[in-house]
């Protein structure tokens, strides 16, 4: 079976992170990690263009079978709920655009899937994606960390089928 590869989404209305891996017989390897990030200052409707649009430019760069993003947390407050849903939506459009299947996955789900226990820090998250990915120099911005976990979860959630 070729490798595939998976677009992990860890949505923030200021920060979202975007990862993508490649799988191949049971290992794991960085292709591309990042943030998009926008300022609390420009409106709403612009910040969910850049999500937009920032993800679509990395899908243009790299070849992708699968995509997944964390599901809503509700556990602050409806307002921060609010927020994330529009981040949520912006980048699962993106992600739909060209027809991608897109898995979706609690905060707890992509936690245990990479070895963090339902409640791990962000912190073991990071160095557990660390050691899971081949290709991987140097920290990671936790966005990013939490993107490729996301990735990590869809892979290990659908035995890495496309």
């Amino acid at each position: 079976m070729p490798a595939s590869r998976v677009i992990g989404i860890d949505p923030g209305l200021a920060c979202t992170g975007v990862g993508i891996i490649e799988y191949h017989e049971r290992r794991f390897r960085l292709v591309h990690q990042s943030v998009i990030r926008s300022s609390t200052e420009l409106p709403i409707a612009v910040r969910l263009l850049r999500i937009h649009r920032g993800i679509r430019e990395v899908m243009a760069q790299h070849r992708i079978d699968a995509a997944a993003i964390e599901s809503v947390f509700v556990g602050h407050s409806a307002r921060s709920a609010l927020a994330l849903g529009h981040a949520r939506a912006a980048a699962m459009l993106a992600l739909a655009w060209d027809g991608l299947p897109v898995g979706e996955y609690s905060p707890a789900e992509v936690k245990r899937a990479v070895g963090a226990g339902g409640r791990g820090s962000k912190e073991q998250v990071h160095d557990l994606v660390k050691m899971l990915l081949a290709g991987v120099k140097g920290r990671l911005p936790n966005d990013a960390a939490d993107a490729l976990a996301v990735a990590i979860c869809h892979v290990n959630r659908t035995g890495g089928r496309r």
